[in-house]
């Protein structure tokens, strides 16, 4: 591993002490990073910092970002890993925070036309929040309310509204890009469609399964972050922004399209980035996140109903990505606010959700404080006793757990869940037989 650690190049190498420091802060076991799996203890962290301090010693002197722009060229492939976009990060210092300076004045924030299901109070007020946030400079926000509330729907409004200021030219034109895991990108269009006059939001381009390969340049092949360089084509897209006519078109794709194909990515110019369930990127030196980071977006926009999952760290992350700085160095960060206590978790949240004479970089609503029209949650439990076999085989499962090694506890806990979904998968058994398998 330690000669691993000093073929690591430097800002992976930085990648990997920010990962620790998060990893041990949350309680996780381990880091992968750079194809190198370390536990996280702060033993292995000091050596990964003893070797960042050697290195600092006798310093390289790698070109300097553009100030203005997140991603420069992309790192080389070292050790058959992956290229990525370098950026500045906050991992450390605060490198890159970017300038507040108001795109609008006295700008409406009514519901567009273009919106044909009447919003809810709360969604209008989302609907308000955000274009006051836009308009004032911001250059990301949270949506964190509670699963349920519509998120998507106060998001969409937000770029139909969005869309309507481009076409009377009161800003820039560019696309849109929403970023989603796999499971929701149906949801996305179905939305649209439901929420949104045609055309919708515009134009589509789904950047997923046999998507991607419509938009591979002529005889490329492979991933962006295997060759280190951009292999799909969005010249019409650059192109039409550059014309100021970029609007109206959304890009649709997942998390993993969006760090295998990064470079590609990175090159238009977008109105805005969404990043749904944007809790995917609370490891802030994980593959994605600098891939996200590396996006050139004018506003972004986060939406998750946990944005702390597993650590104060966690928010941290979520912000950076949405308004680098705003929550300072993640070195700094974790020294004020990984061991939370009622003090200094009251200033956290004034930070993050609290207004200081600008719009809220976040916001978080509950359904019991502002959708009381909505039915109450009811649950209904229906005991059942496992067959036989199936709670045989739960048993072993959980002799095998209280007595296994420490390191083999998630396999394990694994096992345990595919058994409690079904005891036999590969069972030839009739469809009736087999699903009485299960409880």
């Amino acid at each position: 591993a330690r000669l691993k650690l000093e073929a690591m190049p430097g800002d992976d190498l930085a990648h990997l002490a920010a990962s620790l420091e998060q990893a041990i802060g949350s309680g996780a076991e381990s880091v992968d990073e750079s194809g190198l799996r370390l536990p996280a203890r702060k033993d292995v962290l000091e050596v990964v910092r003893a070797e960042i301090s050697r290195r600092d010693a006798a310093p390289e002197t790698p070109p300097e970002p553009a100030p203005d722009a997140a991603p420069p060229a992309p790192d080389a492939p070292t050790s058959g890993g992956p290229a990525i976009l370098q950026t500045r990060d906050n991992f450390h210092d605060v490198q890159w925070r970017p300038a507040l300076k108001a795109r609008a004045q006295g700008v409406s924030a009514e519901v567009p036309s273009g919106i044909v299901t009447p919003l809810k109070p709360h969604q209008h007020d989302s609907l308000r929040w955000q274009a006051e946030a836009w308009s004032a400079g911001l250059p990301g926000i949270l949506n964190a309310d509670e699963q349920g509330l519509g998120k998507t729907l106060q998001t969409i409004a937000f770029l139909v509204w969005l869309n309507e200021r481009m076409e009377t030219g009161e800003t820039a034109r560019g696309p849109v890009l929403v970023v989603a895991p796999t499971s929701l990108l149906e949801n996305w269009e179905q939305e649209v469609a439901r929420h949104v006059a045609a055309p919708g939001l515009g134009r589509l381009i789904r950047l997923y399964g046999s998507g991607i390969a419509q938009r591979r340049k002529a005889g490329a092949k492979g991933m962006d972050t295997a060759e280190g360089a951009a292999l799909l084509d969005f010249a019409d897209l650059v192109d039409a922004a550059d014309a100021g006519r970029g609007h109206r078109t959304w890009v649709l794709t997942t998390y993993a399209t969006l760090t295998n194909y990064q470079h590609s990515l990175a090159q238009i110019p977008f109105a805005a980035a969404v990043f749904d369930e944007i809790q995917a990127l609370k490891t802030p030196g994980s593959l994605r996140a600098f891939a996200a980071r590396a996006m050139k977006a004018e506003f972004r926009i986060g939406l998750t109903g946990t944005p702390i999952e597993n650590a104060t760290a966690d928010l941290w992350a979520i912000m950076d990505q949405l308004a680098p700085g705003s929550l300072g160095s993640l070195k700094a960060f974790a020294k004020a606010f990984g061991t939370p206590e009622e003090d200094n978790m009251r200033r956290l949240h004034a930070r993050v959700f609290g207004s200081d004479g600008l719009p809220p970089l976040a916001l978080r609503r509950l359904k019991k404080d502002v959708a009381r029209d909505l039915p109450a949650k009811t649950r209904s439990l229906l005991p059942l006793e496992m067959p036989p076999l199936q709670a045989d085989l739960y048993d072993d499962a959980r002799a095998k757990l209280e007595t296994g090694r420490k390191g083999a506890f998630l396999k394990m806990l694994h096992h345990i869940r595919t058994v409690s979904v079904h005891p036999d998968l590969t069972s030839e058994a009739e469809d009736r037989a087999f699903i009485a398998l299960s409880a």
